[in-house]
């Protein structure tokens, strides 16, 4: 999923396209200050500003992460609803998400948009985040592949996805001007390495950098973050741009949701979500409480890495709902466990295959944590095989070196229904201790 290396070339709609044969190089010589700085610029919250004398079109954005709603701020064309990106990534299902994201291209396309402005790929580290809803995940893994598919869908299309925010953009509290600060370390695992992810897998065209300062400095002004990280060690040439503001849809289900909901209530579907964050038992018991709100401008991620689940395992605190619990019409059992290590082009792969026997009466799908999804009818059996690229699976930041480690030793692989219940192990081993970076 999610590479973009064959895709065709960006083709702008016709009413603002540039005209065949476009020098970009030769318009960037004959540009004067003004017209440059013009480029940097909107005329409006959607439209960024032509130059007309060198044939240079104006560009249109619209929102957003559920949705095409066109490009007037209010009073807007009627557009169709999405699930919202935690509904979407609770499907557990890249090839529903690459779906959805083709149809958001699409009607882009209808619009005469060519920047959609997501996705939302930040982290759900409280449960009293307003525009939470928006992100898919509080796990960096799951945000990023979840984004990855629905850029590739949208891109497809020839639509520039903007993946956002970057980065910490994490609460509504003072988000245009908190100051965010974050060790190193979480900085890497948790709240950059979505957007890692979806740089490796799916090469957006556009980053939005987030509003907040992040450790002092602003991300569109910060050379460590733009320049060091994305453009040198990630290699990426998209276009950066800055956030602006703007308003964000409420959680809803999207246009079918009575129609799912009914299907479901009725025994259509058999229901096969899985959470894509954890639900505290109650709101004192989430890591980022004592840290959420900002405090003269700041606020301290004082959790660290131990973001979600990873707190609430390290601490043994039970939970209301685990991540990745879910509910079905019928029950699964995992079997057979089976763990091989191979190489390919990016490096050594850990390939795990597990046997998932449907003991129900109805037919259903499970998902594993590297997402591959099985459809297994009642009474039968399926075996599910997943790669995971194991520099990922087994690599932390170090804070000293400032590289990514993956040290040597033994590790093991937890297979499960969720992060709650994981009843299959094997154990693998690192041989030798490297240091890496980019992607």
């Amino acid at each position: 999923m999610g590479d973009l290396s064959n895709s065709e070339p960006l083709r702008l709609p016709s009413h603002t396209a540039a005209e065949p044969g476009f020098d970009v190089e030769q318009v960037l010589k004959e540009l004067n200050s003004k017209e440059k700085i013009d480029l940097l610029s909107g005329i409006d919250f959607w439209h960024t500003k032509a130059v007309p004398r060198l044939n240079v079109p104006s560009i249109r954005l619209s929102d957003g992460p559920n949705g095409v709603r066109g490009t007037r701020f209010f009073n807007g064309v009627p557009a169709a609803c999405f699930p919202c990106g935690t509904g979407l990534a609770a499907t557990w299902n890249t090839n529903l998400l690459q779906s959805a994201g083709g149809l958001m291209g699409a009607e882009a396309r209808a619009k005469g948009v060519h920047v959609l402005l997501g996705p939302t790929v930040n982290m759900q580290r409280s449960p009293l985040g307003g525009r939470a809803f928006e992100s898919f995940s509080e796990d960096p893994v799951l945000a990023g592949r979840c984004a990855a598919s629905i850029i590739a869908g949208i891109e497809k299309t020839g639509v520039v996805a903007s993946v956002k925010h970057f980065v910490a953009n994490d609460q509504e509290h003072e988000r245009m001007a908190v100051d965010s600060l974050i060790t190193e370390r979480a900085l890497r695992e948790i709240y950059v390495l979505p957007f890692q992810i979806a740089v490796r897998d799916a090469n957006p065209g556009s980053f939005m950098t987030s509003y907040n300062k992040v450790n002092g400095v602003h991300v569109s002004d910060s050379p460590d973050f733009i320049q060091k990280i994305v453009r040198g060690e990630w290699v990426w040439e998209g276009m950066v741009m800055s956030d602006c503001a703007c308003g964000g849809c409420s959680w809803y289900g999207g246009n079918e949701t009575g129609n799912a909901i009914a299907d479901v209530l009725f025994g259509d579907v058999n229901p096969s979500g899985k959470l894509p964050l954890s639900f505290p038992v109650g709101v004192e018991d989430n890591p980022a409480f004592l840290n959420y709100r900002s405090e003269h401008g700041r606020v301290l991620y004082g959790e660290d890495v131990y973001i979600g689940y990873r707190f609430y395992e390290a601490v043994k605190r039970q939970t209301q709902w685990s991540f990745g619990w879910g509910l079905s019409y019928t029950s699964f059992v995992l079997s057979d466990l089976q763990l091989q290590q191979t190489t390919n082009d990016k490096g050594e792969l850990l390939v795990i295959t597990v046997t998932v026997q449907n003991t129900g009466e109805v037919d259903g799908s499970g998902e594993l944590k590297g997402f591959a999804k099985v459809h297994v009818e009642k009474g039968s059996s399926a075996k599910v095989e997943v790669a995971i690229e194991r520099k990922y699976a087994t690599s932390f930041w170090d804070e000293t070196l400032h590289k990514w480690t993956e040290e040597s030793g033994f590790y093991d692989i937890l297979v499960g229904s969720c992060s709650a219940e994981t009843p299959l192990k094997q154990t693998f081993e690192v041989k030798e201790t490297v240091w890496w970076s980019g992607l």
